[in-house]
């Protein structure tokens, strides 16, 4: 029978339908069998079958559309046609067909396939454009960060091809998850993934392999050229073999705005760290100030008070002595006090430096003695020096050490009511130790790290008992830095003292 124009009019019905392409070419397969009598159909693809029906002998067809010169070819009883080697139509007829009609056929589809292929890449790039977006928006407004990446990820997935992913960073050889979608968190730390993963974080090039589940993964660095911070995991979806330009496009883009998400979040934690900090040092430094100013006046009141009783009257030597001593030790206490301060200023402006010279230790004991003995005696309790270490000469900063063992000493006289002050040197372990003990008030275990901060006392301004500034054993400490040395507290426990050691290589 011949067949008429109704039949390409029917074909043309059907690709204008606009459903999915195995479906076109499923009603097309089934209007030729009905119309031509077809009993072998097969639509493909370079990639493989996308419609059949009838013989299951794919190779000898695709054999046939590879050895085939031309892209369309008619006889009697069938038909092939080739176009641009991308998709393959074969199918046989009844020999009554009219052959100008099949070659029309072949115009047709090719005009649709190549108008098909058009209208795919737009539909991908907009459909992938479109993930981007969704994938993005979470990233720029979602206060939390991981919501941010959570529903990031959910986008991502939704909208391509990928099927599982994971936002993570990585310490040492192990990989710590920040986010995931579906992702088996085994799978992502196995020594398969690690290996991958390690080669990203040397070589600063991202990865996309076929795993040996049959999935095909994609790593993505996070992080500046050479300087992976974290890692962007995806796996596409079942079947995928390789990764087109769209996909490492998509995913480099979304990198980048994560890594710079991680970064913000970075600055703004230690923005809020810093704020909190300025606060509190704010805090401490106002009570700083309104500590020290009453510090300094109460020596200063009693060297004046002193003075004006001298010179009232006639005084025995031995009261002379004792009120000569009041104001040395109330001008020894003043003079400490402010030279931690001008310390202090120094230190923090970066203008302190240790200047190491020779010097016999016992020089420095002594003043140390003398500086001690005074402060003892006007509270009334004992001060005992132990030197151990003979004439022995040592290379360090003068004033800094002499500084730390003074801070220290009259801190320890200063919260000693009762009992005693012990300073010992000796040697231990090609170590210089100086100990420092005493019977005062004690320190909580818990206190033991506050006490090296900077204008921190343990006691508050308004119901103090002791006078100081707060200031003496964070000097100590940064002074002990500068040479070299360590100071480790010890505490006897409330009520029975506080050990001090000073630690330094000889």
């Amino acid at each position: 029978m011949k067949v008429n124009e109704s039949f390409l009019k029917d074909i043309s019905r059907f690709l204008s339908l606009g459903v999915k392409i195995n479906e076109i070419f499923q009603r097309i397969g089934e209007f030729l069998r009905s119309n031509l009598s077809t009993n072998n159909f097969l639509f493909c693809s370079s990639q493989g079958i996308i419609y059949q029906f009838g013989s299951e002998d794919y190779v000898v067809f695709q054999d046939m559309f590879k050895d085939g010169k031309e892209n369309f070819y008619c006889n009697q009883n069938s038909s092939y046609m080739n176009f641009d080697n991308k998709y393959y139509l074969f199918f046989d007829f009844d020999t009554s067909c009219d052959p100008d009609n099949i070659y029309s056929l072949y115009l047709m589809l090719d005009i649709f396939l190549k108008s098909y292929e058009r209208f795919e890449s737009i539909h991908s790039r907009f459909k992938y454009l479109k993930s981007l977006v969704f994938a993005i928006e979470p990233l720029i407004y979602e206060v939390s960060i991981k919501n941010a990446f959570s529903q990031s990820l959910i986008s991502l997935t939704t909208f391509t091809d990928i099927e599982k992913a994971v936002i993570a960073t990585t310490s040492g050889s192990k990989i710590n998850v920040v986010s995931s979608i579906g992702v088996d968190i085994d799978f992502i730390r196995s020594r398969e993934i690690l290996e991958k993963v390690r080669g990203v974080i040397e070589g600063g090039e991202d990865e996309f392999f076929l795993s040996s589940l049959g999935s095909l993964v994609g790593i993505v660095g996070l992080g500046d050229f050479k300087d992976v911070k974290g890692l962007f995991i995806v796996v596409f979806r079942q079947g995928k073999s390789e990764v087109n330009e769209i996909d490492k496009e998509i995913l480099k883009i979304l990198s980048f705005i994560i890594t710079h998400r991680i970064k913000l979040h970075e600055i703004n934690v230690n923005l809020i760290k810093s704020k909190k900090r300025a606060e509190e040092l704010s805090k401490l430094k106002s009570e700083f100030v309104a500590n020290v100013s009453h510090e300094l006046r109460t020596p200063l009141n009693a060297i004046l008070g002193f003075v004006e009783l001298l010179k009232m009257g006639d005084f025995s030597k031995e009261d002379q002595n004792k009120y000569l001593d009041y104001i040395m030790s109330a001008g020894v206490s003043l003079l400490n006090m402010i030279n931690n301060i001008l310390d202090l200023s120094k230190i923090e402006a970066g203008y302190m430096k240790p200047t190491k010279t020779e010097f016999p230790l016992s020089d420095m004991i002594d003043d140390v003695k003398k500086y001690g003995e005074i402060l003892a005696k006007n509270k009334g309790i004992s001060f005992f020096v132990y030197d151990h270490v003979g004439e022995l000469v040592v290379r360090t900063d003068y004033n800094m050490l002499k500084s730390i063992l003074i801070n220290l000493v009259s801190n320890a006289i200063k919260f000693t009511d009762n009992g005693w002050v012990k300073l010992q040197v000796f040697l231990k372990d090609r170590n210089l130790v100086f100990k420092v003990e005493d019977t005062g008030i004690g320190i909580d275990e818990h206190n033991l790290k506050k006490i090296f901060k900077t204008f921190v006392q343990l006691e508050e301004a308004r119901t103090k008992r002791f006078q100081g500034t707060g200031i003496g054993l964070s000097i100590s400490k940064k002074f002990a830095d500068m040479i070299g040395a360590r100071i480790i507290p010890k505490t006897k426990g409330l009520g029975k003292g506080v050990i001090f050691y000073v630690v330094m290589r000889v």
